[in-house]
């Protein structure tokens, strides 16, 4: 019945991470590891959309990037964000000053930066 999570509010919580070789479950290891959640040695996910399965199911709860968040609208499924202090990670698109698909990339970077949700800003634009 929260609104907004911390860390802490993970203790004691069966929770299911990706596969072994995702970057995303080294974070969200790391941030469970220090809220005290445990971590359900019986079930891996290779996707995203397996892992959201799996919470679907019952099998614990999980650490999703917002983006993943419309692909559960239509699931009996809890999203709740962190709070300010939460976790978070950067993404970002990098291309070397030379290419020559420049301003292909910048198309892209516009178009990303319209997609990302309103609390997200970019660091800086690369000019």
């Amino acid at each position: 019945h929260r609104k907004r999570l911390t860390e802490r509010d993970l203790d004691g919580e069966e929770r299911l991470y990706l596969e072994d070789g995702h970057c995303l479950r080294d974070q969200t290891r790391s941030i469970c590891r220090r809220s005290g959640a445990g971590e359900n040695p019986d079930f891996s996910a290779s996707s995203l959309s397996t892992l959201i399965e799996m919470v679907a199911a019952g099998a614990g709860v999980t650490l999703l990037p917002a983006a993943a968040l419309p692909t559960i609208a239509d699931r009996p499924l809890v999203a709740i964000p962190f709070g300010r202090n939460g976790p978070a990670r950067t993404i970002a698109l990098a291309w070397r000053r030379t290419d020559p698909d420049e301003t292909r990339y910048r198309a892209l970077a516009r178009l990303l930066r319209a997609h990302v949700p309103e609390d997200l800003t970019p660091l800086r634009d690369g000019s």
